[in-house]
């Protein structure tokens, strides 16, 4: 629970320091639907690719779940360490 909390207190404060839009409203601007409204220093990063038929915001949410996946993964000892010379103990 650790991990995650400070994985989105992180991404709160890194959002609204970027683009000004409190963590809370930041779902009124993007949404799965339409996440082209996201405004960052100096340009618009739309999330979405013009013409892809999808948003890319599925691809940011299957990324994430994999990532965390393979990390707790590690960490529990389902899934052999990539780098055993880096173990602890």
């Amino acid at each position: 629970h650790g991990r995650w909390a400070m994985l989105g207190g992180a991404g709160a404060w890194g959002a609204e320091a970027g683009t000004g839009i409190n963590w809370f409203q930041a779902g009124a601007v993007c949404t799965p639907e339409d996440c082209t409204g996201i405004v960052f220093p100096g340009q618009v990063i739309p999330l979405a690719p013009e013409g892809s038929g999808f948003p890319q915001f599925y691809n940011v949410l299957v990324g994430t779940i994999v990532l965390m996946g393979l990390s707790e993964g590690y960490r529990g000892g389902l899934i052999a360490p990539a780098f055993p010379e880096l173990e602890v103990g």
